[in-house]
């Protein structure tokens, strides 16, 4: 399912006129797609991206992610694939705004189980991550 999502996400980046570049090397961080866009002055601006995708299963969303591999970086943004059918919607956000928003549950063990976070969006808490549905210009 995450190279469905990848997929997908690269073609939301091409169409914001982003050079999408899927990683070849296995590296010990949660980065998946590198990015370049040429700007007017032929200066390149880069980000990098970790895809994380769920496909909705019993009215939620479900994602795990290694705590240890997140990238601190003002390049780095998260990128949540929510598969619904035939929809598909993201959330886009920074890993600050994602941390924030985990707030407690980050330093939770009860949310960690070998390292790995695991969360969940459904009904009673998509609203608190709306902000972030298709956020794509928080890249600019």
């Amino acid at each position: 399912m995450d190279k469905v999502g990848k997929r997908a996400t690269m073609v939301e980046l091409a169409k914001l006129n982003w050079i999408p570049f899927s990683r070849a090397l296995k590296v010990e961080t949660d980065v998946d797609l590198i990015a370049v866009k040429i700007l007017g002055d032929r200066s390149l601006k880069y980000r990098t991206f970790c895809v994380k995708t769920s496909m909705k299963e019993n009215g939620r969303f479900s994602f795990k992610m290694e705590k240890a591999n997140i990238v601190v970086d003002p390049t780095y943004f998260l990128i949540f694939c929510l598969i619904d059918g035939e929809k598909v919607d993201y959330l886009v956000l920074t890993i600050e705004e994602w941390r924030e928003k985990m707030g407690a549950a980050l330093n939770n063990d009860s949310w960690i189980s070998d390292g790995v976070i695991e969360f969940f969006l459904d009904e009673e808490n998509f609203d608190e991550w709306r902000e972030f549905l298709n956020q794509w210009k928080i890249l600019e």
